[in-house]
């Protein structure tokens, strides 16, 4: 009788340590897939972050280079000299250039956001207004880069 409790008891362990076995590897494969999606996430949203922040950047040179575009249009209208003239379409043509490159990191960071939604099922509101941002500031830029351009076609007639 000692024997078959005994054998039971032994029995009853080696199934109770398979058990464990497996509910460890299920466990373990889950934090992994876990911490796989937590950090795909992580990367994607903070490459699309840095690019949009870059991009705010850049357009800012830009902004930077139309108001002195502005500011020799207004002295060229009033002195009517080359030099200023020619200050205003150098400035313009920089400003473009910074427009553009804005506009390309923008739609850099567009992917990022819409990768970083397939690895969340919390922030896809947030992650959609990133989208958002990005295609507004995309939008924003390209007004700017016509404005600059019309600005130098308004210096050069």
């Amino acid at each position: 009788m000692i024997g078959i409790i005994v054998i039971t008891y032994f029995v009853a362990d080696i199934v109770r340590r398979s058990q464990i076995e497996t509910l460890t590897t299920e466990y373990e494969s889950e934090i992994e897939e876990i911490i796989s999606m937590t950090e795909n996430f992580t990367n994607n949203f903070l490459q699309g972050s840095v690019k949009m922040d870059s991009a705010r950047e850049t357009r800012e040179v830009g902004n930077y280079y139309f108001d002195f575009a502005l500011f020799w249009y207004s002295t060229a209208l009033v002195n009517t000299t080359n030099s200023s003239i020619q200050q205003c379409t150098e400035n313009c043509t920089d400003a473009m250039v910074q427009y553009l490159a804005s506009y390309q990191k923008f739609g850099d960071s567009k992917p990022y956001f819409e990768t970083a939604k397939t690895y969340t099922d919390k922030y896809l509101v947030i992650l959609g207004y990133y989208v958002a941002f990005a295609q507004s500031g995309m939008n924003i830029t390209m007004l700017r880069y016509n404005a600059s351009q019309y600005l130098k076609y308004a210096a050069e007639n």
